[in-house]
C-alpha cells in the first residue's frame, strides 16, 4: 500500500491531470456522481449500475478505472496525499505551526468527501490511509530527531493526528485551518501531521 501511495499519480476530482484526458474526465465523473448518490442513499446500496447512469458513462467504463466503489474514495485519498506532499515542499517554514496549518488547509479543502465519508461510516478508510502515510511523509521529511521516525512514535502520532481529525470532522469541520494548526501546537508543540 505504501508503494502505491508513493506511485499513484491520481489525476481527478479537481486535479493536475489533464484535462482533455478521457479518462481524467471519466473518473471525475464518476467521483462527482458518487457524491451525489452519497447525499441521496446509503453507501452500500449505491450500485455499481446506478453509478455509471447517474455518470453518463457505461459499466465497462467504470471498470476499466476501478474495480470497486472503494477505489474511487482511495482515489480522491490519494490525491489528498499528493497535495500535502506538495504543499510541504511548498513551505518555507517546516515549523509545527505551519505543518499542521498545511494540513488542516488540506482537510478543509476536502471537508465535503470527509463529512460524506463520516456519515456512511467509511472514516475507517482515511484513518488506514493516514497510517500508511504518515511514515512515507516522515520519509520525505524527517525529523531532527531521529527517535521522532520510529515505527512506534509513527505510530503513536498517526493515533493522534486521526483523533484530532476525526474530532473536527464529528464536529463539522467549522474551526479554520489556523485555529486547528494553533490548538494541535499549544497541546503538542512539537507535534507535525
Amino acid at each position: 500500500m505504501q508503494e502505491e501511495l508513493q506511485k499513484e499519480k491520481p489525476s481527478p476530482p479537481g486535479s493536475s491531470g489533464s484535462p482533455s484526458s478521457l479518462s481524467t474526465q471519466s473518473k471525475r465523473k464518476l467521483f462527482v456522481a458518487l457524491t451525489q448518490l452519497m447525499r441521496e442513499k446509503d453507501y452500500s446500496s449505491i450500485t455499481i449500475s446506478e453509478l455509471s447512469e447517474k455518470a453518463g458513462l457505461d459499466r465497462r467504463t467504470f471498470y476499466r478505472h476501478f474495480k470497486s466503489k472503494d477505489e474511487i474514495l482511495n482515489l480522491i485519498i490519494v490525491e489528498a496525499f499528493h497535495k500535502h506532499t506538495e504543499n510541504l515542499k511548498g513551505l518555507s517554514d517546516m515549523g509545527a505551526f505551519e505543518v499542521n496549518k498545511a494540513y488542516f488547509e488540506l482537510l478543509e479543502e476536502y471537508k465535503e468527501p470527509l463529512i460524506l465519508f463520516k456519515e456512511h461510516g467509511l472514516l475507517s478508510i482515511v484513518q488506514k490511509r493516514i497510517s500508511e502515510y504518515l511514515p512515507l511523509l516522515y520519509e520525505m521529511f524527517p525529523a531532527e530527531n531521529a527517535q521522532e521516525n520510529d515505527s512506534w512514535a509513527l505510530t503513536f502520532k498517526a493515533g493522534g493526528a486521526w483523533s484530532v481529525t476525526e474530532r473536527w470532522i464529528e464536529g463539522g469541520a467549522k474551526e479554520t485551518p489556523e485555529e486547528m494548526a494553533r490548538l494541535v501546537t499549544l497541546c503538542a508543540p512539537d507535534f507535525i501531521y
